[in-house]
């Protein structure tokens, strides 16, 4: 995959399963692919957000976050979609409440995060989440003799 410095990389002929199957090839051949809820704040790293993105009206996704004491390095974007809502306020419109992104990282398998647009009142914690994470586990032979 290919970047201009300035993009997170995007699979180079546009099929995402390519990638998703690319990504999951990486880890031990037999193994399974397992999700795991996780839900906690993330912390993005400075300078690493994507400005192209914030100029379209969408957060900037970093290239790095921190998560317990760790530095989580974004490789790819896989997919991404957003949830909308009705208005608060009575009118018939809707609005964005989170942009969601499926992100694969070298190091931490394939994470689920989002960027809260609202986030609750009085909550101390960012405005972006680590969904869930999911990673390969080796599948376990049944080691039973047939005799």
């Amino acid at each position: 995959m290919k970047t201009d410095g300035k993009r997170l990389p995007k699979p180079e002929n546009g099929d995402i399963l390519d990638t998703i199957q690319a990504f999951s090839a990486r880890s031990q051949p037999g193994a399974v692919m397992h999700e795991k809820f996780i839900s906690e704040a993330i912390e993005p790293l400075v300078a690493t957000s994507d400005t192209l993105r914030m100029a379209a009206g969408e957060p900037g996704l970093p290239a790095a976050f921190r998560w317990r004491g760790e530095t989580l390095n974004v490789t790819a974007v896989l997919r991404s979609w957003r949830e909308t809502g009705p208005c608060r306020h009575g009118s018939g419109e809707r609005y964005v409440r989170k942009h969601w992104y499926e992100v694969a990282t070298v190091a931490h398998g394939t994470l689920t995060i989002y960027f809260d647009r609202q986030p609750r009142r009085g909550r101390r914690e960012g405005r972006w989440w680590l969904f869930s994470r999911r990673v390969a586990e080796p599948i376990q032979e049944d080691k039973t003799d047939d005799q």
